[in-house]
């Protein structure tokens, strides 16, 4: 039996970086399969695996995509996630995020539990 997507499900992330008693955290949300089709178009590479390249090129697309709000970012939450709010992230956590983002959409049952 399949078990289906749950697109309300969303999981708080705390970047590795943050080490303060009250960090930020993101709120990573399933990606509706339209904005999947559309974000991940010609990122796929030969094999059917993810061109790291095209990735990074989509970084902010995919943030913007699968991250449904932001909690305590300098102290500020923020219930919709735009390209104003994308600029007050640093890169590096930026990517970190993105790739929670991908783990969060893309791993199999079995791998989301390890």
């Amino acid at each position: 039996m399949l078990k289906g997507i749950d697109i309300n499900e969303t999981l708080e992330f705390v970047s590795t970086q943050d080490s303060s008693d009250n960090p930020t955290r993101f709120l990573i949300k399933n990606i509706p399969i339209r904005s999947k089709m559309s974000i991940f178009s010609g990122a796929l590479d030969k094999k059917g695996d993810f061109d790291i390249s095209k990735m990074q090129e989509k970084a902010v697309d995919i943030f913007k995509a699968g991250v449904a709000g932001i909690l305590n970012l300098n102290g500020v939450d923020y219930k919709e996630v735009n390209d104003e709010v994308v600029n007050r992230v640093s890169f590096a956590i930026l990517i970190e995020v993105v790739g929670k983002v991908l783990e969060f959409n893309f791993a199999s049952e079995g791998e989301a539990k390890n």
